[in-house]
């Protein structure tokens, strides 16, 4: 008895776009398997990567079911049929003219916070991915940096730089001598106890509040932007891959 075979396609989950077809004389599960462990070819790789990094991965349907002697021609008739209706296929030599269905594109413009991020962790997760770096000296220097950058963030913050440029100053003046024409003439004309009122009244708790909140929300907000940083570079090696084969 003829031993039965298939024709079968991939298609992306996300929108049901057919990317391959092909034949086995296997199980399409057991077919699916081969492709996860061993991709077919550069764009099929990458294209599988990609499908990866969302937690999917591509959907394996049958096309023909055929004896095994006429897997090649029913393969062939299959692939030249879904070429003339549109299908922009991963399959070789067709591939290399949908590279550019794996290319990483950027909408808009990125924003201040982007472009500092990106300057800072690109190279630490450039070298982590190309395996030049460890996983944990990776994440030392990504504690690092983001201790600094929270640092110079806040730093950015004008009210920041105008309470510390005064308390600096204020701590100046006082050291070199006035502070004898501080105690002797202008305290006693100040109403301290209703400054000191208006100061835990109006601005002690506010301002409080405003330091544990970007203490607590800016040193999160850059670690995690790491991450951000790194599936970028990802994204541009695998593309960057493809449009050199």
């Amino acid at each position: 008895m003829a031993t039965k075979c298939f024709v079968y396609r991939l298609s992306d989950p996300r929108d049901g776009t057919v990317r391959y077809v092909g034949q086995t004389t296997k199980s399409l599960q057991e077919r699916l398997v081969g492709h996860l462990a061993s991709p077919t070819n550069p764009a099929i790789r990458a294209w599988i990567s990609l499908l990866g990094k969302q937690g999917i991965i591509p959907a394996i349907t049958a096309v023909a079911t055929v004896d095994e002697a006429q897997l090649d021609v029913e393969e062939k008739r299959h692939i030249e049929e879904h070429i003339r209706k549109g299908h922009r296929l991963f399959n070789a030599p067709h591939y290399h003219q949908h590279l550019r269905d794996l290319s990483v594109v950027r909408t808009g413009g990125e924003d201040r916070f982007g472009a500092f991020m990106r300057r800072q962790f690109e190279p630490i997760a450039t070298a982590h991915l190309a395996g030049r770096m460890s996983w944990r000296s990776a994440a030392w220097r990504v504690a690092v940096k983001s201790a600094l950058m929270t640092l110079y963030l806040l730093w950015s913050l004008r009210v920041v730089r105008f309470l510390a440029v005064s308390s600096m100053a204020g701590w100046y003046l006082w050291d070199i001598g006035f502070d004898n024409l501080m105690r002797d003439v202008v305290l006693p004309h100040v109403p301290a106890a209703e400054l000191v009122t208006l100061w835990h009244d109006y601005f002690a708790d506010p301002l409080l509040s405003v330091a544990l909140h970007f203490g607590v929300t800016i040193p999160p907000l850059v670690v995690l932007s790491y991450f951000g940083v790194r599936n970028d570079v990802l994204d541009a090696a695998i593309a960057n891959a493809t449009h050199g084969l």
